[in-house]
């Protein structure tokens, strides 16, 4: 090989690793997660949360439909063009007795006709004014439901980031359980090689370490799940690394029952939503009524009529005429289907009646069982904190008496195990009042 292919091919070497370096150290460099507090979260869900946008969406929809409504009240234009092809002529016949009948042309075997005409609805038994009535609540309804989801879209969000933060605690309180039946096991396997223990007070420790590392990958991974299931809220590829900030908890005391009540009743959007479905329901029955009136309409058309394609040519009749009418239209008879229709719209209405009554006693019970719940998670938190202090003491107690061979491993594998399980109920307490909070939030439409 001569001396420029070696360097050719050396050139392609070199450009080779400095082209995939450069790839492959990307690769390998791990992505930075999106670190975010609560108020942080909800904001980006809000904005990018598919729920959130097809509610803004169905705002729109309404809206383009309440103004067709208002369009249907006002004058129409159309425009309406046709060709007949005949195959024969027409004629007329004429006779005079006792002569036959002579046949006269009467057009021609081709026919073109087009006219323009302007509708306007004079009455229509109050049916298009209802039906932009209910064009316009149904806008309102849209917002309601939008006010919903974004209630909802906060509440899930909210205990989203308060189960993360449990998990997280969960990580730790199993690490520090680990390290410690860690550091008892080197304790223990010093004491049995000394003779001091027996072989099967090792193998407690030796079981205990293994549960705990079990332990352990469980709670990382519940943590993993609940970082992904917020992912989802805020729309983002549950493979991309996310965080969450502390949150600085305050307990703060909790209203009367009777005054949260009153605030759900005026602010829960699902009865604001029923009572304007009601109205809805209301109108529905003066729509179905409708039918019952003639419907009247004032029409000016301009209409031209021959055998040419722009039907300007005519021999035999004028081509082009205008015209204004008025029409009415009543349907007089129809088996009951009006009369039916509008008792399915009282029957609507009523039924409504029965559900608002319904959803607002659900409404409060939603409500007492939030205030509760809050109520519980409170006291929780002081009976927590008393038994994670008394389960810290218990196990330092018990762990410097086992040094001194004054308790057994059970003993002191019991006191870790009640101080796990103290510090769990202590976070869980304390975690667990923040989702009652944003329960009792929401049961009260804040």
């Amino acid at each position: 090989m001569s001396a420029f292919k070696y360097k050719i091919t050396f050139f392609l070497i070199i450009l080779f690793i400095l082209n995939a370096y450069p790839v492959r150290a990307q690769q390998m460099t791990p992505l930075k997660p999106l670190v975010v507090d609560l108020d942080q979260a909800i904001s980006i869900a809000l904005k990018n949360n598919p729920n959130m946008k097809a509610s803004l969406a169905a705002i729109k929809a309404s809206i383009q439909k309440e103004k067709a409504s208002w369009a249907a009240r006002w004058a129409k234009v159309n425009v309406e063009y046709s060709y007949t092809r005949l195959k024969e002529a027409p004629y007329m016949k004429f006779a005079i007795p006792p002569y036959p009948a002579t046949e006269f042309p009467a057009g021609k075997d081709r026919d073109i006709k087009w006219d323009i005409s302007i509708i306007q609805p004079l009455f229509t038994g109050f049916a298009l004014v209802t039906k932009q009535k209910l064009a316009q609540l149904g806008v309102d309804i849209a917002r309601i439901k939008k006010e919903q989801t974004r209630l909802d879209l906060i509440r899930a969000v909210s205990i989203c980031y308060y189960n993360i933060l449990l998990k997280k605690s969960n990580v730790e309180v199993a690490k520090e359980n680990l390290d410690q039946l860690e550091a008892h096991l080197k304790d223990a396997q010093n004491f049995y090689k000394q003779g001091l223990i027996e072989y099967n007070d090792l193998l407690k420790s030796q079981v205990a370490v293994a549960a705990a590392k079990q332990r352990l990958v469980k709670a990382q991974s519940d943590l993993e799940a609940a970082r992904a299931l917020l992912d989802i809220l805020l729309n983002r590829d549950i493979t991309l690394p996310i965080r969450v900030k502390d949150a600085n908890i305050v307990l703060a005391p909790i209203g009367s029952l009777e005054n949260y009540l009153k605030i759900a009743l005026s602010n829960r959007p699902i009865l604001t939503e029923l009572n304007l479905k009601l109205k809805q329901a209301e109108l529905g029955i003066k729509l179905a009524k409708s039918q019952f009136w003639p419907q009247i309409a004032l029409v000016a058309r301009y209409q031209q009529e021959g055998d040419d394609l722009l039907a300007k040519r005519n021999d035999y009749t004028n081509s082009y005429n205008s015209m204004v009418i008025v029409s009415a239209k009543w349907n007089i008879f129809s088996w009951g289907e009006t009369y039916h229709q509008v008792k399915a719209a009282q029957d609507n209405v009523f039924i409504l009646r029965q559900t608002i009554y319904d959803v607002t006693n659900k409404v409060k019970l939603q409500v007492k069982r939030a205030w509760l719940s809050v109520r519980v998670a409170l006291k929780n938190i002081a009976t927590a904190k008393s038994a994670l202090k008394q389960a810290r003491e218990n196990y330092r107690i018990t762990n410097l008496q086992y040094k001194h061979q004054l308790a057994t491993s059970t003993d002191v594998l019991d006191a870790r195990k009640y101080l796990t399980q103290a510090e769990t109920n202590y976070h869980q307490a304390l975690y667990g009042y923040e989702i009652a909070i944003c329960n009792l939030k929401r049961a009260i439409g804040k």
